[in-house]
């Protein structure tokens, strides 16, 4: 063999020695934890269409931690769950805020260690230290949705107006457009607490007199409303059997229609609904648990799960790869003076009382 060729050889081994140092170094911590963890399994309790299945695959694979996924049904079934056996079986929760603070004060939750969460700096401040989780002790927001008001253009079109919940909850209103119907949504608390926010700006000291207000209101609604619904109101937009629907923003995304349909959130106000993920009291396993937290709040997976289950991201950093069509229109992502005028749902009202007024609105 000539020299040329062994020359050839030497520097083909110093370069492949290089590479194999530089993959080592990027993808060491990758491979420590796909065999430190590889036998560890967690279970997440979660909604559906908060978190696509194979962004959790994509956890194990770089992990080697195996995610189990439990659904439910609304924040009351996780609670009446949870509080049947102190969240055995159930490692990481993802609920909503105003049930985070129950959970909260019945203990079903683990404090977090924030210096195990390399992405906390980089939540949006306007979602941290609310009344349901002070500090931020036993959660993290990781995902947002701001409620409004989706249009079927060819019909009513609100693009650039000025609009009011009085199209919505005044009957006379929306005659003076037409022979038309809404369509609400179908939970007690989100109607009742958006009549308060169009009567009072506000959803907090809710007496029992402003509450018979939001009874009348919703009463004297109730002969336009076509259905109380939230899954079903995007083929009720679609048939045209009704302009308007009350929605928060994520559905209307799931359309897919942009051109067709659009969203706006009136003027008063409206609700937001923050998701927060946390650890079970029963967890054993928090070290790995915070790693499924950091995962999930990535900039990466945070704008992903947007972009297939339609809830903003609580990753600011995520921003930029969010498609400017939804980021720049202010009703998906509203700007600093809107979003002080959106109110998280809470559990001040005395039990029962809800229900109550609730039951005398869908009787009529």
């Amino acid at each position: 063999m000539s020299k040329k060729y062994i020359l050839y050889g030497i520097r083909a081994f110093i370069v492949l020695g290089f590479l194999f140092v530089i993959a080592l170094f990027l993808y060491a911590p990758r491979i420590y934890n796909y065999f430190l963890y590889r036998d560890s399994v967690l279970t997440i309790y979660i909604s559906r269409q908060t978190v696509p299945e194979e962004t959790f695959l994509e956890f194990e694979k770089k992990t080697g931690v195996r995610v189990r996924i439990a659904y439910f049904d609304s924040n009351e079934e996780l609670l009446a769950k949870l509080k049947i056996n102190r969240g055995v079986g159930y490692d990481l929760i993802v609920s909503s805020d105003y049930m985070v603070e129950l959970l909260r004060k019945d203990g079903l939750l683990q404090r977090l260690d924030h210096t195990k969460l390399s992405r906390f700096k980089k939540l949006d401040q306007r979602l941290m230290n609310k009344f349901f989780d002070p500090g931020n002790q036993y959660t993290v927001p990781l995902s947002w949705i701001p409620y409004g008001i989706a249009y079927n253009r060819s019909i009513i079109n609100l693009d650039g107006k000025s609009v009011s919940w009085d199209i919505i909850f005044k009957p006379e209103v929306l005659k003076k457009l037409g022979n038309y119907k809404v369509s609400m949504l179908n939970d007690a608390r989100e109607v009742i607490f958006l009549g308060a926010i169009y009567l009072f700006g506000s959803v907090d000291n809710l007496t029992p007199e402003r509450l018979k207000e939001v009874q009348k209101l919703l009463v004297n609604q109730r002969p336009i409303v076509e259905s109380y619904t939230e899954t079903g109101a995007k083929y009720l937009l679609f048939a045209n059997i009704v302009p308007l629907a009350v929605l928060p923003a994520a559905r209307l995304k799931e359309m897919g229609d942009l051109k067709n349909f659009g969203f706006v959130i009136p003027k008063e106000g409206s609700l937001i609904d923050v998701l927060n993920i946390g650890i079970s009291v029963s967890c054993k396993q928090p070290d790995v648990a915070h790693k499924l937290i950091d995962f999930l709040t990535s900039k990466a997976v945070s704008a992903y799960n947007f972009e297939v289950f339609d809830c903003n991201p609580s990753n600011t950093e995520a921003f930029s790869l969010i498609d400017r069509s939804y980021f720049l229109n202010k009703a998906f992502f509203p700007d600093k003076e809107m979003f002080e005028r959106l109110h998280i749902l809470h559990n001040q009202i005395r039990p029962g009382l809800l229900e109550k007024v609730w039951f005398s609105v869908k009787s009529v």
